[in-house]
């Protein structure tokens, strides 16, 4: 479907699953609590929800910062323009002044 796997072999093992399936799918860098080691298998996966629930709190309210940190930069970009446009308008008649 997706073509052949880098190793070059034709597919899933015998099992039918591929490596990735076997594994429990966990985020790298998200370890897990020190009190979840040993539990039952449902007190570890709440354990892992709640370290992934914490984590995407953490990257949307990065997320927030970035794109209300972005909006200032445009508005104050916009604004330093039109200073600058009014200003150039302003100067040129009170140099011609003089001449006239």
């Amino acid at each position: 479907m997706y073509g052949r796997p880098a190793d070059g072999s034709e597919g899933p093992p015998e099992g039918g699953a591929t490596a990735t399936e076997s594994r429990p799918s966990r985020s790298e860098g998200a370890p897990v609590p020190a009190e979840a080691e040993g539990l039952d298998p449902l007190a570890q996966l709440q354990a892992e929800l709640a370290s992934a629930q914490n984590e995407k709190a953490e990257w949307h309210d990065r997320f927030l910062r970035k794109a209300a940190e972005f909006d200032n930069y445009r508005k104050r970009t916009e604004k330093e323009k039109a200073e600058t446009a009014a200003l150039a308008r302003s100067a040129v008649p009170l140099e011609l002044l003089p001449i006239l």
